[in-house]
């Protein structure tokens, strides 16, 4: 069973989200859950994204997330083996993927832009 969570529960949460534009989140941290498949329909996220220490998550998927005004980690995650980011084209800050030791498939946008370093390492797929 597969049990998706979407970034507009979690910004309900957090009360960032507006109806009139484009569906934006100051941070998005997602930490120590069991849950499967992460992913939504955010365009923007302004602030870090942090995916860290999960042990149930397989798949991140943000099909539609554009721009990220912060660092993204995605740490640690046990069973994570997909990371799809397929239109994010600029990152406001390094790129962390580590320590996934499932991890098989990563998918971010061609010419992304990142305004720091990525650091890739101990995962899987190397």
């Amino acid at each position: 069973m597969h049990l998706k969570i979407s970034l507009l529960l979690v910004l309900s949460l957090f009360s960032f989200y507006t109806q009139a534009e484009p569906l934006q989140a100051n941070q998005l941290r997602i930490q120590n859950k069991t849950i499967n498949e992460l992913g939504d329909s955010s365009v923007a996220i302004n602030g870090p994204i942090y995916i860290v220490s999960n042990r149930s998550v397989a798949t991140v998927n943000f099909p539609n997330l554009e721009y990220v005004n912060g660092p993204i980690y995605i740490v640690n995650n046990l069973k994570l083996t997909k990371v799809y980011f397929p239109k994010l084209k600029f990152v406001n800050g390094p790129i962390y993927v580590s320590y996934n030791s499932s991890l098989k498939v990563i998918n971010f946008y061609r010419d992304m832009y990142v305004n720091g370093p990525v650091y890739y390492y101990m995962n899987k797929n190397e």
